[in-house]
Parts: structure tokens; C-alpha cells; sequence
């Protein structure tokens, strides 16, 4: 029984934390954000203005066809 009610309490605070930052973001992409970043100390304005540190690749397409080809 308590682990329910840690799970809807975790539930509440996720969704009221969403609900205060105007995130337009599922609930699992800020779990996943914050799992990420849970050592880190930063506040939750610049937690949720981080941007990937992982570059921009361009895809060769072809390359990918004709693997399955």
C-alpha cells in the first residue's frame, strides 16, 4: 500500500511541476529528463533549456536502403 501511494504521490508532484514550468511535454519525457539529470545541480528553468550535447548527423539514406535491400 505504500509503495502506492509514493507512486501517486511521484505522479501528482510530475504533473504539477508540468503544470507550473507550461511544458508542453509528455509526463514520460519529463521523467526522462529529470532521471537524466538527477545528479546535476540546476534549477528547473535551466534543467528544462538544455539542449542535446549529441551533434546534428546528417543521415545518408541510401546507405540505410540499400542495407535492407
Amino acid at each position: 500500500m505504500t509503495q502506492s501511494y509514493a507512486a501517486l504521490i511521484t505522479y501528482l508532484l510530475l504533473a504539477y511541476m508540468k503544470f507550473l514550468t507550461k511544458l508542453k511535454v509528455t509526463l514520460k519525457a519529463l521523467i526522462r529528463i529529470l532521471q537524466l539529470n538527477l545528479f546535476q545541480r540546476l534549477t528547473a528553468e535551466e534543467l528544462f533549456k538544455l539542449k542535446p550535447d549529441r551533434p546534428n548527423v546528417q543521415r545518408d539514406i541510401k546507405q540505410l536502403q540499400s542495407a535492407f535491400c
